[in-house]
């Protein structure tokens, strides 16, 4: 059933053989498994169409969700650009997400690279911090971030006049979100324990870096609540 939830009619014959054979074919796609047409209706046709998306949203009603929205009822953007709140179906949402990770991890049998962090990255933000933004061209992620981050992007409204199409978008976009939200120099983020064995000593997903990335137990619960 899972997999016909994330793969559709691909996922014949059922096996784990084939899941791991179409995470492989897929990874570079990966907004488009984890948000469909259950999590933002008619999402599917605007990644065919290559439209401007922010897909926003938190594992609870959090504050700054509800302050992104103020914001952009404050603000003109000269370009069309679909921003959609996904708490309405967080559940669906979560369910893939979680989901894919675990068939990301059962396909490459290692910690995740550089390419691959946007996963890992996405319920980090989501899970653990105020809550997720990405903002994409179609399914091509451009900006991975926390709610928090996309706030003082969109709170800074000088750079919004120089934006006259949709690149100018992106690329003003991106300036200003590096300058508000300078990269960490740790690298943190999760993955759920679902299923599949976790490497026993992971290496630091950064190509720079020759260490051993230190994982952490976590006991939580979260009273029923997505």
């Amino acid at each position: 059933m899972t997999m016909i939830r994330i793969w559709g009619s691909e996922a014949l014959p059922f096996t784990q053989e084939r899941g791991c054979e179409l995470w492989q074919g897929h990874r570079n796609k990966w907004l488009k498994l984890v948000v469909n047409n259950t999590v933002v209706q008619s999402v599917e046709q605007r990644f065919v169409d290559g439209e401007l998306i922010c897909l926003y949203g938190s594992a609870e009603d959090s504050k700054s969700v509800e302050e992104i929205k103020n914001n952009l009822s404050k603000i003109k953007i000269p370009v069309p650009v679909n921003f959609f709140d996904i708490n309405p179906n967080r559940k669906q949402f979560l369910f893939r997400l979680e989901n894919c990770i675990s068939w990301m991890m059962q396909a490459i049998k290692e910690m995740p690279n550089s390419l691959m962090l946007g996963l890992p990255e996405l319920y980090n933000s989501y899970k653990k911090q105020s809550g997720f933004a990405i903002v994409a061209r179609g399914s091509k992620v451009i900006v991975n971030t926390s709610v928090t981050d996309l706030l003082k992007v969109l709170s800074k409204h000088e750079w919004i006049n120089n934006v006259t199409n949709t690149q100018d978008f992106e690329t003003h976009f991106v300036a200003c979100h590096n300058e508000v939200a300078p990269p960490s120099q740790c690298l943190e983020f999760s993955i759920p324990k679902m299923f599949g064995d976790m490497p026993e000593y992971p290496k630091c997903p950064k190509a720079d870096c020759t260490l051993n990335i230190e994982t952490v137990t976590t006991f939580k619960c979260c009273h029923g609540k997505y």
